[in-house]
């Protein structure tokens, strides 16, 4: 039975149907295997059903020692940052391109798990490479985990972000998109040099530039990085209030985003939308000015340090949410405490 289930473990990871790597871990020690199989009373292949092999997994893992952290880290740099596509073709952004770019990579690689930022351009691409792989993919992550069996467990906003579900993928490798400022930043590593791979790519994309313009106030990707940002919702009562709201952001610094009712409205443009359908945002301090506190918009602000409420109606949901509340009209509340934080937040 020896030889048959080396032959299985290798069928598994070439058809997908285990993770490469756990397949490998089984495949390094078939002895093992192969014993831990025969206590359980299985003596025939046609017996062996993948939870057997997972469950030697477990039970293998308990018996080595476990690694330090250094070399978790050594092994993690390896894993997940090893490659740099360096093309010409890819100083523009075209998705067909970038597919192809990332497709490359993908198959001549096998990763276990790949994430894409659930940017514009990861939505856009990271679909068409896990479509034209034949592959599942799980968007707008909002959380990660691994199971015992080295499978990609991931969190996912559903039935309008009311409930969090849980979907773990049956294909490998695992393709997720993960919002933006879901996770905190990690440090740098000193003397860690990623391995430039250079690749030819075949495909040309049928798409051409023909303009490109770009207008600094509708630029919304200062949000992903804001220290301060300051939220505007339908409580300030209409877009013309929003020159004096921009002037109390200049003198802090901060950048202004909208709940979805305002960008509806148009007061504000679509990509500066804070929330479960916009962007997802981790500033030191989060000012809320006349938002209501829908659980749909506090989704894209679960990362946030601080927040702090500004409210004429002191019953709110945003109140539940905030560490920070007062209650008045926002002309009154709001450049106090601008004079306050001026110069402290940065």
């Amino acid at each position: 039975m020896r030889e048959e289930l080396a032959d299985f473990l290798r069928y598994c990871a070439v058809e997908r149907r285990l993770a490469p790597l756990t397949c490998a871990a089984y495949e390094r020690d078939v002895s093992a295997c192969l014993g831990y199989l025969e206590g359980h009373g299985i003596a025939d292949l046609s017996e062996v059903r993948p939870t057997h092999l997972r469950g030697f997994l477990a039970e293998d893992a308990k018996r080595r020692p476990a690694p330090s952290s250094q070399a978790r880290a050594t092994a993690a740099l390896k894993s997940f940052f090893r490659f740099l596509v360096d093309d010409e073709r890819l100083a523009e952004y075209h998705p067909e391109t970038f597919a192809a770019a990332l497709r490359h990579v993908v198959e001549s690689e096998r990763p276990h798990a790949l994430l894409i930022p659930a940017t514009a351009q990861g939505r856009d691409h990271g679909p068409r490479v896990a479509g034209e792989l034949e592959l599942g993919m799980t968007g707008d992550c909002v959380d990660l985990g691994i199971d015992r069996a080295g499978r990609l467990i991931q969190y996912k906003p559903a039935y309008g972000g009311n409930i969090i579900s849980v979907i773990m993928g049956s294909t490998t490798p695992q393709l997720a998109t993960v919002r933006p400022g879901m996770f905190a930043p990690v440090e740098p590593r000193d003397g860690v040099e990623a391995e430039v791979f250079s690749m030819d790519l075949e495909q040309a994309s049928r798409l051409t530039l023909v303009e490109r313009e770009h207008t600094p106030d509708t630029a919304a990707y200062e949000l992903d990085s804001a220290a301060l940002v300051l939220c505007v919702g339908k409580g300030v009562g209409g877009p013309e209030a929003l020159p004096e709201i921009d002037a109390q952001a200049a003198r802090l610094g901060a950048v202004v985003g909208g709940s979805r009712d305002v960008t509806d409205a148009g007061w504000l443009p679509k990509n500066r939308q804070i929330g479960l359908t916009g962007r997802a945002i981790a500033p030191r301090v989060l000012v809320e000015v006349g938002v209501r506190g829908a659980f749909e918009h506090m989704i894209g602000s679960v990362r946030a340090g601080v927040i702090v409420a500004l409210n004429a109606n002191e019953r709110a949901p945003i109140f539940e949410h905030a560490d920070v509340g007062l209650v008045g009209d926002w002309r009154e509340t709001l450049p106090p405490l601008v004079d306050a934080l001026e110069g402290k937040v940065s």
